[in-house]
């Protein structure tokens, strides 16, 4: 009986400890896979403020950069009637998934976007605008409302980054009742964000690839744009992107609009029948100058053909009687004359070489043929060793190259497939 029980003293609170092994690894593996794919979505979504974040905090994001007209990514350029039949007819989700995709093209500087990119066009008129805060998607410069002359219910906004001492002079410029002309292919807005309102309204924001200057059309007053890039690394100004668009919302907008309404209604009395009376002042881009290149200090201080006497170092200063004498040349010893060649008949110029015959290079000899191995006299199979066969290739590269290839086992393949995997579970 004593042998068909366990003799081994039992351990209190002692079991299979294999269960709880196999549970960590199980959790193990799960945050493995978590963060496999979290990574991806980071990097497949930079529009998502907390994905931004941790982009701009690893330094695998750069900041929406300068474009030059020249270089400016390829797009479209939309009117106002083609905007609202393109985004008017999109549902709630499909416009929220489009806005996804044009802040994603524009963070990223538009080089993953598959797509042509949506230009802005047609002549507007200024509504308001608003100087920018800490508080808003972009924390530096001016925000412009504008409406569509041809549509009404359309309203554009345009949003000016700029340093901060800048801004003053835009809000001064872009007033109410000024014309803004967006020209195809040179002025480059490109759209970033469609609003829909309850009463109708489409609300598009729009920013400037080339970030220009732009001054209204008399000259009286101008300014110029900086890119996110520069204010990144001038002034240390990033975007908010928690903040979110569109930048103007009500009941900011809907002051705005009616203070418009007001002034365009005033507007049309005084001009009567004169339509040329209601055209106001009109903005237009150019091209700010550049700012020309600093030059070193030593350079500048240094002309390049300085005529200034340099003393001559002391070893240059020799006396008379102490100067070496210039050993005078050997004469030349003239060469033989050169024996003329009678040219026979048939040659070309008399006196020339008579033409040399090309050296024979030898061929293999066919016993050399036959001293060959038959395993090496085999067919290569590599084009790139076909050339020096079977004189210059060593016995074992003409046996790799010689021998067939056999396919792959399946359990050699599994192997394979299994050690990647555990490399990318560890990694």
């Amino acid at each position: 009986m004593n042998g068909l029980q366990d003799e081994r003293a039992v351990r209190p609170n002692s079991g299979n400890r294999f269960f709880i092994w196999s549970v960590v690894l199980l959790l193990l593996t799960g945050i493995c896979f978590a963060s496999w794919i979290g990574s991806f979505y980071v990097f497949k979504h930079p529009e998502n403020p907390k994905c931004y974040r941790i982009l701009k905090r690893f330094k695998r994001i750069e900041p929406p950069k300068r474009f030059a007209v020249t270089e400016a990514p390829k797009g479209e350029f939309l009117g106002a009637a083609k905007l609202l039949n393109r985004f008017g007819k999109l549902g709630t989700l499909e416009l929220a998934y489009e806005n996804e995709v044009l802040m994603r093209n524009y963070l990223t500087n538009f080089r993953e976007s598959g797509r042509k990119v949506p230009y802005v066009s047609g002549k507007f008129q200024i509504v308001q605008s608003f100087d920018l805060g800490s508080a808003d998607w972009f924390p530096a410069g001016a925000v412009a409302i504008a409406q569509s002359e041809n549509l009404p219910q359309m309203l554009v906004e345009f949003v000016f980054p700029s340093e901060p001492e800048n801004v003053p002079a835009i809000c001064e410029t872009v007033t109410m009742g000024v014309d803004v002309t967006l020209q195809r292919s040179q002025d480059l807005w490109a759209l970033v964000h469609v609003e829909r309102h309850v009463d109708g309204r489409m609300q598009f924001t729009v920013l400037p690839v080339p970030y220009g200057g732009w001054q209204l059309k008399n000259g009286q007053g101008s300014f110029s744009l900086q890119s996110p890039e520069e204010l990144l690394r001038d002034r240390k100004i990033e975007l908010n992107l928690a903040a979110g668009l569109p930048i103007v919302r009500d009941p900011r907008l809907s002051s705005a609009l009616a203070e418009h309404k007001e002034f365009r209604r005033k507007a049309l009395v005084r001009a009567g029948d004169d339509q040329a009376a209601l055209a106001g002042p009109e903005l237009v881009r150019f091209e700010p100058p550049k700012a020309p290149e600093e030059e070193p200090a030593d350079a500048a201080k240094t002309p390049l053909n300085s005529t200034e006497a340099k003393p001559l170092p002391a070893t240059a200063l020799r006396p008379a009687h102490m100067a070496r004498p210039v050993p005078t040349p050997a004469p030349a010893v003239p060469l033989p004359p050169r024996p003329v060649v009678k040219s026979r008949p048939g040659t070309g110029i008399i006196g020339a070489d008579p033409p040399r015959e090309p050296t024979p290079v030898p061929r293999p000899a066919p016993a050399a043929l036959a001293a060959v191995p038959r395993a090496n006299r085999r067919r290569c199979r590599d084009p790139r060793l076909r050339r020096s066969w079977p004189f210059r290739l060593p016995r074992r590269a003409m046996r790799a190259c010689s021998r067939p290839r056999r396919p792959a086992r399946w359990w050699s393949v599994l192997l394979r497939a299994g050690r990647r995997c555990s490399a990318v579970i560890s990694s």
